[in-house]
């Protein structure tokens, strides 16, 4: 049995003469890292580059507008296929966007490395002159909208652990840590706790000790009452998510139409209850005004 196991298993050679899917790790930064991840996953003895597809699946911060502009600037990749993520994790959004750096073009051409991730388009830079995107905004357009009124109208007394979390903000506050310098997870059904344990069980986990003392003084009492109220702005906040989310995707979509693809669409391609970001930037080079052979 081991026998036939073993004659059964292509050798080294075979692998490599075969059309199987070969993969390959890399920093996609620039053309010429994408010249070297092809050069790892094809047999091509001269080191020709065949027409290739870039597809991302859920493409994360920076990553997204990195896909578009090596797609731009390759000629060889001709088809373009991914679903963005995680806007917040752009470096626009850690780090303010100094917009002088910005090229009155925004061309394709522009380094990958210092190229902004927003805006891409000439005509987003333009209608949005002197906003920014922080943090907390491009946060909003990652929410999963469809699952969240699924839990509107089921146990609500669940949605009390949003009002947990900002009187907790108070606290962390007075420790001088602010928004996002401390990251907090919550638990497993934290919200049938009354808030002092749940306070109590995350300042310890995270070694933030030093907050109980602050803990003691704050009229929690009072504050958590109103949780109705901080859901309700929580809603407000969410019903903003799909605006934010539409603006960073026609700002990629319009930054592949000035670069002259003309062919480039947005198309739902999932249940947005399943994958909330179903979305996909589809976009396609033609060859000599013909489209692309399927084969």
């Amino acid at each position: 049995e081991e026998q036939l196991k073993e004659s059964s298993l292509p050798s080294e050679e075979q692998l490599k003469e075969s059309s199987l899917p070969s993969s390959t790790a890399g920093d996609v930064s620039d053309t010429s890292n994408i010249k070297h991840i092809h050069s790892q996953t094809t047999s091509n003895p001269d080191g020709a580059i065949d027409n290739f597809t870039l597809v991302g699946l859920h493409a994360c911060g920076d990553l997204g507008p990195t896909i578009i502009r090596v797609f731009s600037q390759f000629p060889n990749a001709k088809v373009l296929a991914f679903l963005s993520c995680c806007y917040m994790k752009m470096s626009c959004c850690i780090e303010s966007a100094n917009r002088d750096t910005i090229p009155d073009q925004c061309a394709a051409t522009v380094a990958l490395e210092t190229a902004p991730a927003y805006p891409m388009s000439v005509f987003i830079n333009k209608l949005t002159e002197g906003i920014e995107l922080t943090y907390e905004v491009c946060e909003i357009a990652c929410h999963a909208t469809e699952n969240y009124l699924k839990r509107l109208n089921e146990d609500d007394l669940k949605l009390k652990i949003h009002c947990y979390r900002a009187v907790l903000q108070i606290v962390l506050n007075k420790m001088n840590l602010g928004w996002g310098k401390k990251g907090i997870n919550t638990f497993k059904n934290a919200h049938t706790l009354p808030f002092h344990e749940y306070a109590t069980r995350v300042l310890i986990k995270r070694g933030l000790e030093d907050g109980l003392q602050h803990l003691e003084e704050l009229n929690h009492e009072s504050l958590t009452s109103q949780w109705r109220n901080v859901v309700v702005f929580f809603v407000l906040r969410l019903l903003m998510g799909p605006a934010i989310e539409t603006l960073l995707l026609l700002d990629r979509l319009l930054f592949i139409h000035e670069q002259g693809v003309g062919e480039c669409s947005l198309v739902p391609l999932f249940d947005p209850s399943i994958s909330p970001r179903n979305l996909a930037l589809v976009a396609v080079k033609h060859c000599d005004g013909q489209p692309p052979s399927v084969g």
